[in-house]
């Protein structure tokens, strides 16, 4: 089932306007391995969890990401904020004590 988003005016949530912010996906690149995925920008996991992403990420942030709530863990680094869909790989914001992205691929740690 594909969420819908809708834009929050001085009036409350419109209910014909789409969400800009909303569509897209972050392109990111695995660590060492080269895949790309594109990631969801609201959805993501905390463990083993379905959450709202709690952080805005930016070219050079490094997340963990995987498919599924108890999928395999990789690190990988965001490339650009694109227009493409998101695909079944999302971020998993309880890497890093839940603070936020690694700093770089050397400091990332997947348990």
């Amino acid at each position: 089932m594909a969420l819908g988003y809708r834009q929050q005016t001085g009036l409350g949530l419109g209910s014909a306007l789409s969400c800009p912010s909303c569509t897209g996906s972050y392109k990111a690149t695995v660590c060492g391995g080269g895949i790309t995925y594109y990631l969801d920008k609201t959805s993501g996991w905390v463990g083993s969890s379905a959450s709202i992403l709690a952080n805005t990420y930016v070219a050079g942030n490094v997340v963990w990401i995987k498919q599924g709530s108890t999928g395999t863990i990789y690190c990988a680094e965001i490339d650009a904020i694109v227009s493409d869909p998101p695909g079944p790989y999302r971020i998993d914001e309880a890497a890093n004590s839940g603070t936020g992205p690694y700093a770089n691929c050397a400091s990332c740690i997947v348990p």
